[in-house]
Order: C-alpha cells, then structure tokens, then sequence
C-alpha cells in the first residue's frame, strides 16, 4: 500500500525493530544514520516498567521475515491459522522451526507462550443462521465479481 518494494521493506523492518530494541533495552542514547530515517542522541522519555521490556510480538503471514525478525529479536509471534500462498512453509509447525532456528543463532529463545494465531471466524445466534448467512453473503459476492 505504501509503494515500497518488499525487499527494501523487510530490511527496513529488521533496521527499524534492531533500534527499537536497542531504545528499550540500553539507556545510553542513540545516534544512527539510515538512508530512510535519523537518530540522533535518541532515548525513551519512560524507561519500560516490565524488565527487560513489554511484550513485543512481530506479524508473521505467508514470508519467513517476520518469524525471522521475531527469532533475530526474541519476540513474540502473531500469525494467521493457516500458511498460503507461496509460502516457505508448508504448515504452523515448519513456521515456528524458522523462528526457533534463527532465534537459535542470535543466542534467543522462541516461547511458544508468545505465539498468537490468529483464525478467520463467522459468529451467528447458531450455526443455521451462520451457514444462512455465509451463502447469503457468498451469492452477494459471485454477483458483484462477474
């Protein structure tokens, strides 16, 4: 949506997760020069309250950079149910294995307790209304795309 190539936008994740990492961990200031963004004698006004810091969870949907990000950092995970697409991984449990391996190699530790997965759900008073609902919806949809 923002016109950014998604090569020059996964660094630019990792550039910018490493600092804020950085600024909730050290109480040194910071100063950083990037190609997209300047830091100079950067701090937090609040120390976090939660040592080392508060929870942190990183999206991870169908590319391996986000389960990356969230190894490389010790993060938690927010993923959807089901891996798509051209996906790396072929199902939930290859994901998390990229996370645990690059955590692995950074000297972290993946915590299944920080993963959330998030599923697709359809609420209705009961499940004939919900089933009602859905084919009501899907005719509207088939109807409005051909």
């Amino acid at each position: 949506m923002l016109g950014i190539d998604p090569v020059v936008q996964r660094r630019r994740m990792d550039e910018s997760m490493t600092l804020i990492m950085r600024l909730l961990r050290e109480t040194e200031p910071i100063t950083y020069k990037s190609e997209w963004f300047n830091l100079v004698e950067a701090q937090l006004h609040l120390r976090p309250y939660t040592k080392p810091h508060f929870p942190i969870a990183v999206a991870a949907a169908q590319s391996p950079s986000g389960m990356v990000l969230a190894g490389k950092h010790g993060a938690g995970v927010l993923s959807v149910s089901v891996t798509r697409g051209d996906s790396i991984a072929t199902n939930l449990a290859d994901f998390w294995k990229i996370a645990e391996e690059t955590a692995e190699e950074n000297g972290n530790t993946m915590d299944r307790n920080e993963w959330r997965v998030v599923m697709h759900v359809h609420l209705a008073e009961s499940k004939k209304e919900a089933i009602e609902q859905a084919r009501a919806n899907a005719d509207v949809t088939s109807t409005t795309t051909s």
